[in-house]
């Protein structure tokens, strides 16, 4: 089982340039060939998406959004406890959003929005470091 937590918050203050993203993802994996988490995996995940983007003068904030979905991924062994993990996902992202425009630091709402999107959902590249004493396989 993997577990994902990323928090972003950006701010270049030139009239309301913001990135605030909150996601919690949870993946169970099938690895293939020997069980040191290295090698082809495939994985079922859901996620739970909050955002705040803004971007030209108009932004898209969203409460709550989900998905979920099917991976596939390779993890390299770096050393004994580092690997990187490539991973792709294909599957559903849906909820709601509203659009807005902000204006003198105000944030003029003037749609709500429903999303339903199916296809990819998930491209990573993650650099891991494995917990543990190290005496349950050998890595080298």
């Amino acid at each position: 089982m993997m577990t994902d937590v990323s928090f972003n918050w950006m701010s270049n203050n030139t009239k309301h340039r913001y990135w605030r993203v909150l996601t919690g993802e949870v993946e169970l994996r099938k690895w293939f060939g020997r069980h040191d988490y290295n090698g082809h995996h495939i994985g079922i995940y859901a996620a739970l998406y909050r955002y705040d983007l803004e971007f030209g003068g108009r932004g898209w904030q969203a409460n709550l959004n989900y998905g979920s979905g099917l991976s596939y991924g390779y993890a390299l062994r770096l050393s004994r406890r580092w690997s990187l993990d490539f991973a792709v996902g294909v599957g559903y992202f849906g909820g709601k959003y509203k659009k807005y425009d902000p204006d003198d630091g105000l944030y003029l709402w003037y749609s709500d929005v429903k999303r339903h999107y199916v296809g990819p959902t998930k491209l990573e590249c993650t650099l891991v470091w494995h917990l543990g004493h190290g005496k349950e396989a050998n890595y080298e």
